[in-house]
């Protein structure tokens, strides 16, 4: 009967232990999955600023504005949407969130001066060549930053992030 308890007891022991290595696997496996889909997230914003970024160059290039999605601020764009209300609790107290709204409004700042000389027209282009090429390095310069300090974020946040508040 004491073999029967003390193997019993071995059994328990070793199954408890089972559990507990396929919790901390669980926490790894739910860490990188949070690491990718905050990748992921942090993709998809890019591939969108950089849309935002060639329909400028373009609108510039070709002297024309179809609309007023170029002149939206930092705060107007869907990465700025995103920054000021889901980020700002995903990622609530990070130096590196704070960090990435100068660049983005430089950006920004940089693309609607040269989105307001293709309004003015094709004099204003011609005029205004020298700053427009400005503002677009201005903006090459912002994105690569931006894009740096997304890096970092996702990095820094090690999938410790709630992503039920998405």
């Amino acid at each position: 009967m004491n073999n029967i308890a003390v193997s019993s007891n071995e059994t328990m022991d070793e199954f408890l232990h089972t559990i507990n290595g396929f919790n901390q696997q669980l926490e790894i496996n739910s860490a990188s999955a949070n690491i990718n889909t905050i990748d992921l997230m942090m993709t998809i914003y890019k591939i969108q600023h950089i849309i935002f970024k060639s329909e400028a160059y373009t609108s510039v290039t070709n002297g024309t504005n179809k609309d007023d999605t170029l002149s939206v601020d930092h705060h107007g764009c869907k990465f700025g949407q995103w920054y000021d209300n889901v980020a700002s609790i995903l990622f609530k107290g990070s130096k590196t969130l704070e960090k990435m709204s100068h660049s983005h409004e430089l950006f920004h700042k940089s693309i609607s001066q040269n989105i307001s000389f293709v309004k003015e027209g094709i004099d204003s282009l011609q005029k205004n060549k020298s700053i427009i090429i400005k503002n677009f390095d201005t903006a090459e310069t912002s994105s690569q930053d931006l894009f740096a300090l997304m890096d970092q974020l996702v990095k820094e946040t090690e999938g410790n992030v709630d992503l039920e508040k998405i």
